[in-house]
C-alpha cells in the first residue's frame, strides 16, 4: 500500500482516476485507498470521521493520513453507486434513512461550532448534528442492493436533523421536476417516498409539517451560494487570465530578442547536427515502437480490472481543491446547476399540496 513515516505515506505509482459526478479530477485511487485534493475543510472532516470510527459507525471511510503530494488518504468502501433499478425501490429509501440515522445518531457528542466546515445553506434552527450535507446517488455506496455508506464529506458542517433529511431527499424523493430526474425516477410516487423516508428514519409529526418549507427555503439559498460562488470564480479566473498575459508580452519579447542571436549561431551547424539527428531518429522510432506493445498490453491489463471498480467508488461532485478555488462551482453553474434548481422550487410549489398530504 504505502511507506509510512512521519504521518506521510509514500504514493505507489499506479494511480487510477475516478470517474463519475459533476467533477471528480483530481481523485484517484490507489490500491485500497482514495486520494483526494486537501482543502480548508479537510481537518474538520478528518476529526469527523475518527469520531465516527471510534462510535463504531462502519458507514463512512477511514482516514489514513496524508501523502508527499499534500493530498488526504481515506481507504476505498468497495461497492456500487449512482441511479441503477435497485436503488429506486422503496426498500432501498428505507434502508438509506436508516443508514443516514445512524450516522446522524453517531455524531453525538462531536462539536457543533460552525467554524472549520464548508460554508453553504443552511437551516436557521440551531445546529443538532453534523449533517452529510450531499447524499446524492453518487455519495452513497451500496452491495447486494443495500446502502452501506457515505463517500465525500467534504461539504458536511453542522446543521439541523430535518436539514440533511431535506437535502437528501432531493435527489432520492426526488424533490425535482420530472425533466431533470433519472429516466429510472420519472415514475415515482414522491408523496409517498417522503413519508416512507420520513418512517424509516422517524421524523417527528412538527418537523414533518415544516419539511416542505424547509426544502423551499434551501432551494433558494443554494441558488444563490452556487450562483456568488460561480460568479467569484468567474472574475478570479479573469484575474488570472489578465495577469498570465501581461507575463506573456513580456516573455515573448524577450524570446523574440534571443531568437534573433539564437539563429545565427544554429545556423553555423546545422548541416552536420542535421544528418546526426536523422541517423538518430531511425533508431529511437524503432525502440519506441518495441516498447510500445509491451506497455499497452500491461495498461490494458491493470485498466479492466481496477478502472471499473474505482468508476463505482468516484469520490464525490467537486473534489476539496475546486470547491476552494471555485473552478467546479463555475462548472457545475455554466452545466445548468441554477436552471435545475429554480425548476425544482417551482415543481414544488405546483405539487405542494399533494406532497404534504402523506407527510402529515
Amino acid at each position: 500500500m504505502g511507506l509510512s513515516c512521519g504521518g506521510m505515506v509514500a504514493t505507489p505509482l499506479l494511480e487510477i482516476p475516478l470517474q463519475g459526478g459533476d467533477v471528480t479530477a483530481g481523485v484517484v485511487r490507489v490500491g485500497d485507498t482514495v486520494r483526494r485534493p486537501a482543502g480548508p475543510a479537510t481537518p474538520a472532516v478528518h476529526a469527523l470521521l475518527r469520531h465516527l470510527e471510534a462510535a463504531g459507525f462502519e458507514g463512512a471511510p477511514r482516514v489514513v493520513g496524508v501523502d508527499e503530494l499534500g493530498r488526504e488518504i481515506l481507504t476505498y468502501v468497495p461497492g456500487s453507486s449512482g441511479v441503477c433499478p435497485a436503488t429506486v425501490t422503496d426498500e432501498f429509501l428505507a434502508a438509506l434513512a436508516v443508514l443516514l440515522r445512524r450516522y446522524h445518531d453517531a455524531t453525538a457528542g462531536f462539536p457543533l461550532a460552525q467554524d472549520g466546515w464548508a460554508a453553504g445553506s443552511n437551516d436557521d434552527r440551531p445546529p443538532e448534528v453534523v449533517g452529510h450535507c450531499d447524499v446524492t446517488p453518487q455519495n452513497v455506496i451500496f452491495r447486494d442492493g443495500v446502502p452501506v455508506a457515505f463517500i465525500d464529506f467534504d461539504l458536511a458542517r453542522p446543521t439541523t436533523r430535518l436539514f440533511d433529511v431535506v437535502t437528501t431527499l432531493r435527489h432520492w424523493a426526488p424533490i425535482a421536476d420530472p425533466v431533470d430526474r433519472h429516466p429510472l425516477q420519472r415514475g415515482l410516487d414522491v408523496g409517498a417516498r417522503l413519508r416512507l423516508f420520513c418512517d424509516a428514519y422517524g421524523v417527528p409529526a412538527r418537523d414533518r409539517r415544516r419539511l416542505l418549507d424547509l426544502a423551499r427555503l434551501r432551494f433558494h439559498r443554494s441558488y444563490a451560494v452556487m450562483r456568488d460562488r460561480a460568479a467569484a470564480a468567474r472574475r478570479s479566473q479573469g484575474g488570472d487570465r489578465t495577469a498570465a498575459q501581461r507575463h506573456g508580452g513580456a516573455d515573448r519579447t524577450a524570446a523574440q530578442r534571443d531568437y534573433g542571436t539564437g539563429r545565427v549561431s544554429a545556423q553555423l551547424p546545422q548541416g552536420a547536427d542535421r544528418a546526426a539527428a536523422q541517423r538518430n531518429q531511425g533508431a529511437d522510432r524503432a525502440a519506441a515502437q518495441r516498447n510500445q506493445g509491451g506497455d499497452l498490453t500491461a495498461a490494458q491489463r491493470n485498466q479492466g480490472a481496477d478502472l471499473t471498480a474505482a468508476q463505482r467508488n468516484q469520490g464525490g461532485d467537486l473534489t476539496a481543491a475546486q470547491r476552494s478555488d471555485g473552478t467546479g462551482w463555475a462548472a457545475m453553474w455554466a452545466g445548468g446547476a441554477g436552471e435545475r434548481i429554480r425548476r425544482a422550487a417551482a415543481w414544488l410549489d405546483v405539487h405542494e399540496d399533494e406532497l404534504h398530504a402523506p407527510l402529515v
